[in-house]
């Protein structure tokens, strides 16, 4: 689609201009006294300050004016305001600092044919609109330094909306904080010097129905900026640089904005940008070609692909949280990675075309779908918490492990026939079941979220129907015994479990450590590799590499072809190990040494032959429980929840209190009371609790509360033989929830209940002979 941005024409049509504003008499458009001559329709008109100042040098549309003019001049600091209607028939020029037009309500229409229809603020000039509607049949344009801003109300712009060039002081801007504005093309364009054109969307909407176009011819340059703080922007059509373009164009969007992208094309030239961060969404919305030579950032914010989208070029693709929507495909025919810092929800067709996609944010990711995915080429660059995928993920040719962690709590990763594993290390690697498919060595990249690399290696298999599938555990196996000679103990500290299916070649294996105190090791010549088979662990021969003491690494290594099934580090020599678990204040005792911390220990024993043996213990402490009591005044709740409760009287040498093993307590006398808690086979006792603000007076007469439980009913009925004054009902902190009182010798009363939920209340019932009588209720 043609630019149309005519900069010449405003220095040819100061003459023609015959009717000129005076102001003689007052600011009234529709007033003759203030024009030099009657203006008719069709005549072209100035409005200049010249001997008049103040309200006089400024006119103002108060009413509907009384004539259409074809051309109109303001210049020179004059100030219209349009609070009516008024059409022209020719373009209209505003001009100079200080000169400004301002439409707060009513209809400024700008007609005219043969490429008139046209208004053009330039050279510092000033347009604001604050409500009504400014219908424009070509172009506005605000060029060399004007400015405008649309705060409320509606702009109709036929053909182009444009900011072109800037001057000494300014470069030309416009600012959107609410209402509408409408225009065919959009465009920014320099052509007299090095400008910065902007348009700032700060509320509101801007829709842009055919193209959005930067074009910079020289000695023109600079940057065009559209920059979306808050609001909607659509873009129907086109969005791009011109070939040949000399400025560069930046599309910046952050915060609270919408921008949708619903043509068929975006073009970047190497010096573009487009930047989506800090909450802004961006959405392609239709089939689109987007050509990108320049740079895409996307940060803590999202880009949807609703529909179906190509990535050309060689620029940089940064996206941010990034939404693939179902049906809709993405091409990725660009030969450069892209990039994903955000989640990337893939419920759509990736067509990754044997190119690169990175994950390189610095938080937890998230690979969702909606069920397997299959990728060509991963890049792991993740500095947070890692990639979390949420079903089976394959990999065609490759992953590269850079930085950070491919995680899943029930999904696998999958590598196919002939793809490859780069680079793992204890800073990336996958914490999740790895499988591999076909007949190539593999080093599978597992461990544990708890600093644990283990990767174990296989030789190649002889069939290309193999599969193998190893799980790394960072416990024990489910059991430890039996044990094959020269086997005398197993690791229960960690396990790989390694299944294969498709064939059943044997292969060599090697599994490695990163941390050799974290495996329980000591000493290499005390290992060997074991294999669970037919109920027991059965003895290897091995060969230990590296480190397999401190903090070292090293590796063990199969020396012949296995048949693979879960793999464990047997210990030859005299080591002993065992898993612990201790409730928080206990201690376990090895030898000379005590422990209470959750750890790895390694004690050194001497057997009764006179040789030293090792006990390797992993030792967990549970969480120490909370004894902490609540006092609500008339209850004790227990501050540890998910437990066994157990309320005691202190008074009465600690007696347990039959019933009572709720969290919450009511006790029904004055008194001194503890819990006795116990959780994950752990017991603690509280310190007691006093309760001395129960008003326990016996009243003479008998009293009831009934029905107690209420069970179905709706109410209860409260008797007494005396004269019932009050009764509260309280909840388990002590609240009131429902009070009554009493004034005409009632001595039974019927209450409802319905609206209270299930659970305990106490009632607090006085009578004329008692001070208070606590009774428990259950609803």
């Amino acid at each position: 689609m043609k630019f149309y941005v005519l900069l010449a024409a405003l220095l040819s049509v100061c003459a023609a201009f015959s009717q000129n504003w005076t102001g003689a008499v007052n600011s009234d458009w529709n007033n003759p006294s203030n024009w030099s001559s009657v203006p008719q329709n069709g005549d072209n008109i100035t409005i200049a300050l010249n001997n008049y100042t103040g309200a006089m040098a400024h006119p103002v549309i108060a009413s509907n004016a009384s004539f259409s003019p074809a051309e109109m001049l303001v210049e020179g600091g004059a100030i219209l305001t349009v609070n009516a209607n008024l059409t022209t028939t020719d373009r209209v020029e505003i001009f100079g600092e200080g000169t400004a037009v301002i439409v707060n309500s009513g209809i400024l229409s700008i007609q005219g044919g043969a490429g008139n229809a046209r208004i053009i603020f330039s050279d510092g000039a000033h347009f604001e609109m604050n409500g009504g509607l400014l219908n424009v049949g070509q172009r506005l344009l605000f060029e060399l330094g004007a400015s405008g801003s649309l705060n409320d109300g509606n702009i109709d712009v036929a053909e182009t909306f444009a900011l072109i060039d800037g001057n000494a002081t300014a470069s030309s801007s416009f600012t959107q904080n609410g209402g509408t504005l409408i225009t065919e093309e959009f465009g920014f364009e320099n052509e007299a010097g090095t400008f910065y054109p902007t348009y700032y969307l700060n509320n509101g909407e801007l829709q842009i129905n055919t193209a959005l176009l930067v074009e910079g011819v020289s000695p023109g340059a600079g940057r065009g900026t559209l920059l979306g703080t808050s609001g909607v922007c659509n873009v129907n059509g086109t969005l791009g640089n011109l070939p040949g373009s000399t400025m560069n164009f930046t599309l910046r969007f952050h915060g609270d904005v919408d921008f949708n992208m619903m043509g068929t094309s975006i073009d970047q030239l190497a010096g573009d940008s487009i930047v989506v961060r800090n909450g802004a969404e961006m959405t392609v919305g239709a089939a689109l070609n987007w050509q990108n030579e320049g740079v895409v950032t996307g940060q803590l914010a999202t880009l949807k692909i609703d529909g179906s989208t190509s990535l050309f070029g060689s620029g940089i693709y940064q996206f941010p949280n990034l939404i693939l929507s179902l049906t809709k495909t993405l091409n990725h025919i660009a030969t450069v990675p892209v990039f994903v810092n955000g989640d990337f929800s893939l419920f759509g067709v990736y067509n990754q075309l044997q190119h690169s996609l990175e994950f390189n944010g610095d938080t937890e990711q998230l690979l969702l779908s909606v069920g397997p995915i299959a990728l060509d080429n991963i890049v792991l660059n993740n500095s947070g918490d890692g990639v979390v995928f949420d079903h089976n993920l394959l990999v065609n040719q490759s992953v590269v492990w850079n930085d950070g962690f491919l995680k899943s709590a029930g999904s696998q990763l999958v590598f196919a026939d002939n793809s490859v594993s780069m680079a793992p290390s204890e800073n990336s690697y996958a914490n999740c079941t790895v499988v591999k498919n076909g007949n190539e060595s593999f080093v599978f990249p597992v461990g544990s979220d708890n600093g644990r690399y283990r990767p174990l290696e296989i030789s190649a298999p002889v069939s290309t129907a193999t599969n193998i599938e190893v799980t790394y555990h960072p416990i024990a196996y489910a059991s430890l015994t039996p044990v094959e000679t020269p086997l005398l103990s197993v690791s229960a500290l960690e396990y790989w479990d390694v299944n294969q299916t498709g064939s059943a070649d044997q292969v060599t294996a090697v599994v490695s450590w990163n941390d050799a105190s974290q495996s329980g090791l000591v000493d290499c010549a005390s290992i060997s590799m074991a294999r669970w088979s037919n109920g027991q662990w059965n003895f290897v021969p091995s060969t230990a590499s590296g480190l397999c003491s401190g903090t070292g690494s090293g590796s063990l290594s199969t020396m012949s072809a296995i048949p693979l099934a879960p793999l464990t580090i047997g210990f030859t020599d005299d080591v002993y190990q065992q898993q612990v678990e201790l409730c928080f204040g206990d201690s376990l005792i090895v030898g000379d040494n005590t422990h209470n911390v959750s750890g790895v220990y390694i004690d050194s024993l001497m057997g009764v032959n006179g040789e030293d043996s090792l006990v390797i213990t992993a030792l967990t402490v549970l969480p120490q429980i909370n004894s902490t009591v609540n006092n609500n005044v008339i209850s004790l709740e227990s501050n540890e929840a998910d437990a066994s409760y157990q309320w005691l009287d202190c008074l009465n040498n600690y007696a347990e209190i039959s019933g009572e093993t709720s969290a919450v307590f009511y006790p029904f006398s004055n008194g001194s009371y503890a819990v006795r808690i116990e959780k994950n086979g752990c017991v603690d006792t509280s310190a007691c609790y006093l309760i001395d603000e129960l008003s326990l007076t016996e009243m003479p007469q008998n009293f009831a509360v009934y029905p107690n439980p209420v069970g179905s009913a709706n109410e209860i009925t409260v008797k007494a033989s005396g004269v019932l004054e009050h009764v509260s009902i309280l909840d388990a902190f002590g609240q009131t929830v429902a009070q009554y009182n009493f004034i005409d010798g009632q001595t039974l009363v019927i209450l409802p209940v319905s609206q209270l939920p299930e659970g305990v209340y106490i009632i607090l019932v006085k009578a004329q002979y008692s001070s208070g009588k606590l009774i428990k209720l259950v609803i």
